[in-house]
């Protein structure tokens, strides 16, 4: 099985996963990884340390000088100020230049690894993908609505959301209220929807959407929001009444 880097969402789920009696190897087949790195995980947990193979210095760093220099030797304009992204860079040839000319004693992927830690990718978005395995995950969440309902006029609504890390599938449930009776109503018939349940439940922030009734259209319309963040959620949540 290939190496594969954990991310601290997919260590979490791995901590949970045990918590909840599941088995160095139904995890690891869950995650995509070795026993042995499931084991390694939850040892370093156990005893309180983080992971301390991120702290040692690379063997490549040795050689930084000349492996920036070859860098910007290749690059189509040497006098450009921004950093070439590791998809621009030939490592293997990189590797081999380092072996012929500096004796260069370590692996290719030492080297590879060392070059995606000093040329990192730009980033593109203001906020990252947390990819995760089928059934590992799931957030919910809470939000309000104006409504006007047959024979009760103008009222207010309660949507409690949960979306699937893995597919990003979501299901919404509409309540009177949010209490706690109405929170485990809402997670039931949630987990009833997409057929199972989830092996951990994050709960979001609750966040306010305002939305209100358009006779006109027969639909709900969001209305101005309070800040930009509330902009964003309402937009990324799609759902019908």
């Amino acid at each position: 099985m290939p190496r594969k880097v954990l991310s601290l969402e997919e260590v979490v789920t791995m901590l949970t996963l045990k918590e909840k009696g599941m088995s160095n190897k139904a995890i690891a087949n869950l995650l995509g990884v070795t026993e042995g790195a499931v084991r390694y995980r939850l040892r370093r947990a156990e005893n309180g340390q983080a992971d301390g193979r991120c702290q040692k210095r690379a063997f490549a760093a040795e050689y930084d000088t000349e492996i920036r220099s070859w860098v910007r030797a290749q690059q189509q304009d040497p006098e450009a100020e921004a950093d070439p992204q590791p998809h621009e860079i030939q490592v293997r040839a990189l590797y081999d230049w380092l072996v012929s000319e500096h004796q260069y004693p370590a692996s290719y992927r030492s080297v590879l690894r060392y070059v995606r830690k000093i040329f990192p990718k730009a980033k593109l978005r203001p906020f990252r993908r947390v990819e995760m395995p089928p059934g590992a995950q799931a957030q919910v969440d809470w939000f309000d609505a104006h409504v006007h309902l047959a024979g009760e006029g103008r009222c207010k609504l309660y949507g409690f959301i949960m979306t699937l890390s893995h597919s990003r599938k979501t299901a919404v449930v509409w309540r009177r209220g949010m209490n706690q009776l109405h929170w485990h109503a809402a997670h039931n018939e949630a987990f009833r929807r997409p057929g199972g349940v989830p092996a951990v439940v994050r709960i979001g922030n609750c966040r306010r959407l305002s939305l209100i009734w358009s006779p006109d259209s027969n639909s709900l319309d969001q209305r101005a929001p309070e800040n930009h963040q509330q902009d964003v959620v309402t937009n990324s949540w799609p759902f019908t009444i």
